[in-house]
């Protein structure tokens, strides 16, 4: 398998989430920066597009830990998906899903808890192959940025025990969330951090019945 891990050293934010978009031309611009990484994740995915089949699963950033935040009931949910548009365009399956506790009445979301992402995005590519007239193959790479790359990294640690039906053939892991407690130490004085460690708290406390004081 092809295994890959784009690491980019930016503060770890929810609100990094933000819209990626690609604006008609833009692949005939310099690329600089940020645009130059991504411009090179989307090379490389279309090197393996014969090797892994048509199956891209999208793991998502950090949205929130409550019912509400589930990113299927956000107004434009595609916006947050970096590169869809190239993406789509040359034919991939792209599946992106929920994670466990988002979306659904009286659930705790697992915030960070690696093993509930990692399985919530394998029964996504799942679903997919489940759709006859998806064309999807049991070959897919994961993709994520954020939580969404804590996600991927996850992914790629279960999958052969999980979903031995699916083939993994990548990751890509763009700014995962490692190394927690250093990683909220070190952002416990920006907004981002305040708002992270508080949600962590949030979950983590009401999983184990136990509440913060």
């Amino acid at each position: 398998s092809v295994m890959v891990s784009l690491f980019i050293s930016f503060t770890l934010d929810p609100m990094l989430s933000a819209y990626w978009g690609d604006p008609p031309g833009y692949s005939h611009r310099e690329q600089r920066g940020m645009g130059k990484v991504l411009h090179r994740f989307n090379v490389w995915f279309d090197h393996q597009a014969d090797r892994y089949g048509n199956v891209i699963a999208w793991a998502h950033p950090t949205s929130g830990v409550v019912e509400d935040c589930a990113p299927s009931l956000m107004p434009d949910v595609s916006g947050m998906i970096w590169g869809l548009a190239d993406m789509l365009r040359q034919g991939y399956v792209v599946v992106a899903t929920d994670y466990p506790g988002l979306g659904v009445p009286g659930m705790i979301h697992p915030y960070l808890i690696g093993v509930s992402e990692g399985r919530a995005v394998l029964d996504s590519v799942r679903a997919a192959r489940a759709m006859p007239d998806a064309g999807a193959s049991n070959r897919f790479a994961v993709w994520g940025h954020s939580q969404g790359g804590h996600a991927s990294l996850y992914t790629g640690e279960i999958a052969a025990s999980y979903a031995p039906d699916l083939k993994l053939v990548g990751v890509a892991a763009a700014a995962p969330a490692t190394y927690l407690i250093e990683l909220f130490d070190a952002d416990k004085s920006s907004p981002g951090g305040k708002d992270l460690t508080a949600m962590t708290i949030y979950s983590w406390s009401r999983l184990l019945n136990d509440p913060a004081s």
